[in-house]
């Protein structure tokens, strides 16, 4: 995939309100997520050659969303 495809695969996931954090049946829409759990589903969502190292943001990400709750 080229990255225009990449960022409208990451787009339409997080409009269509998947978030891998959570897979509750009522997931929260993105507009209603903070800053971080923003950042969190973005980064989960990447799936590239440095993938590990979006994992290891998305992980900090969570703990500051859960933090500020």
């Amino acid at each position: 995939m080229n990255k225009m495809s990449s960022f409208l695969a990451i787009a339409f996931f997080i409009s269509a309100g998947v978030n891998a954090a959570e897979t509750s049946p009522h997931a929260q829409s993105f507009s209603q997520m903070n800053e971080h759990e923003k950042a969190m589903v973005v980064h989960q969502s990447t799936n590239n050659a440095h993938s590990y190292a979006h994992e290891q943001q998305a992980q900090k990400h969570r703990a500051q969303a859960h933090s500020t709750q």
